[in-house]
């Protein structure tokens, strides 16, 4: 769904890209549409847990309907939000040891799409434990015949899907734990992670069409491409927060080891701190993304996905047992591809930033292939341009000039690198991407030019539309004067016409 919130008490309320809208919109919605409804489901219980349940199910089942019919799903969804609150109270009763399994089997029916990732992450029961936990102590302190407010709090619980997605570390020590030792991680019995390093990364400009490259990839049955995971880029991130956080420490007459310094060698075992801090990092990354509202069809929301799938409890766990930092990538990696793609025997990953550290990504990665996409200057300026835009071209332009410096660097480093033109790729897919797939490992596959992306299907749309950002009437002749001079080297390599 594309646009922004307006209007949220009319009977055609508008939704943005952001679930995160979405409850406040529907609530607008049913309090201008039947404000007797509201009202009843407010005194009952019921609002706020159906309005979660209403969200959950937009994020997950009916992420794949188009706009129109997911919004007039949602409204029907509220517009049947119950007004009374079962007697039995639902299916939580009244002893809070027997909640975890009554939750548990409850959110496997209202959420199962999410159920079902979590699940294969081994992170339902840890979550549930947890959520419990947390309840307990509110639960007891309710007055034993306030029936209605015991209602109430157990509606609360069924409506908490959403700790399914949590990243929650429960603690749980097999035995005391000594002083200064850390307590052991309680694991979930599910599945557990494969570990598994890409076998190729997607490297590029912003907007040189690295995105729709690699959804057309994954439409192979023998490759699935991660879409912008930023791990490396949070590893890189990482390094220079602990460089700096040790200068200023020294600085200021602090003890210089009180933060560890990030190995150089990745065949070094990862220490617990570091690997915290990273996993902190990607969390935060892959729940604190929004859409841009520059870009309405690009839903970065979509990260969640990510994060519903970072097994952060196996990967400590391996911690503790001992592993060394490329051990820990191919875990990262390992999580967040999708169970239904696991199978695909070539996996690659695209962040398109990544080749401003391409040197880097190698010593981790030695035997991987790349990938890079190319584009001619004007056209992908312009459209970096519109995502960024700003008063003069040339701070777009330096953002640019970054990454073309990147990429004649690699070319010239001798590295293991396809370089591929988006305009040839848009001209003739099949053949680019025949020649793609023999650089990656691939077998060659029957292309169906009515793909569709897993992660952005309303960016990348289902297929390839060549005249998709050719529009460069907004950069005037002085503008792209500028641009001829910075991008010299890179246009000498890739058009030299």
């Amino acid at each position: 769904m594309s646009g922004s919130v307006e209007d949220r008490g009319s009977a055609n309320p508008v939704f943005s890209d952001d679930p995160a809208d979405w409850a406040d919109v529907l609530r607008a919605y049913l309090k201008a549409s039947s404000p007797e409804r509201f009202a009843a489901a407010q005194a009952a219980g019921t609002l706020e847990p159906s309005l979660r349940q209403a969200v959950d199910w937009g994020r997950t089942e009916g992420a794949a309907l188009d706009p129109a019919e997911l919004a007039a799903k949602l409204k029907a969804l509220v517009a049947n939000i119950p007004v009374t609150a079962p007697v039995d109270e639902g299916p939580l009763g009244d002893d809070p040891g027997a909640w975890p399994g009554e939750l548990i089997e409850h959110f496997r029916r209202a959420s199962p799409e999410r159920f079902r990732i979590a699940e294969q992450a081994g992170r339902v029961r840890p979550n549930v434990e947890a959520l419990v936990a947390e309840a307990k102590d509110e639960w007891a302190a309710l007055p034993s015949g306030d029936a209605a407010a015991r209602r109430a709090f157990k509606q609360r619980l069924l409506g908490r899907s959403d700790v399914l997605s949590r990243p929650v570390l429960a603690l749980k020590p097999s035995r005391p734990a000594s002083a200064g030792e850390s307590a052991d991680l309680h694991l979930g019995p599910g599945g557990r992670t494969q570990a598994r390093s890409p076998d190729f990364f997607i490297l590029g400009p912003e907007r040189s069409g690295t995105t729709i490259v690699g959804a057309a990839l994954s439409s192979s049955p023998d490759v699935f491409v991660l879409n912008d995971t930023m791990v490396f880029l949070r590893w890189i991130s990482m390094r220079h927060q602990i460089a700096e956080t040790r200068r200023i420490g020294e600085q200021h007459g602090m003890r210089a080891d009180f933060v560890p310094t990030l190995p150089e060698d990745p065949d070094q075992p990862a220490a617990m701190s570091h690997v915290k801090w990273l996993l902190g990092m990607l969390v935060s990354t892959y729940y604190g993304a929004g859409a841009n509202p520059a870009e309405p069809n690009k839903n970065l929301a979509r990260f969640a996905l990510h994060g519903d799938l970072l097994d952060v409890e196996q990967i400590l766990a391996a911690v503790r047992e001992g592993c060394d930092w490329r051990q820990v990538m191919a875990l990262v990696y390992g999580s967040l591809t999708p169970a239904q793609f696991a199978s695909r025997r070539v996996l690659g990953e695209k962040t398109p930033a990544n080749v401003l550290h391409h040197r880097e990504l190698r010593r981790f990665h030695p035997h991987a292939r790349f990938v890079c996409i190319v584009r001619r200057p004007e056209t992908n300026l312009a459209s970096i341009y519109r995502r960024y835009p700003s008063p003069e071209l040339e701070h777009a332009l330096g953002h640019y000039a970054k990454f073309c410096d990147a990429i004649v660097d690699l070319a010239e480093s001798g590295a293991d690198c396809t370089f591929i033109r988006y305009e040839d790729f848009t001209a003739d897919p099949a053949a680019t991407l025949s020649r793609m797939a023999e650089a990656v490992g691939a077998p060659p596959w029957p292309y169906d030019p009515q793909f569709r992306s897993y992660n952005m299907p309303e960016y990348t749309g289902a297929g390839v539309d060549p005249s998709r950002g050719e529009n460069i009437s907004h950069i005037g002749e002085r503008e792209r004067e500028l641009i001829r001079a910075r991008t010299r080297e890179f246009r000498a390599l890739f058009y030299p016409d």
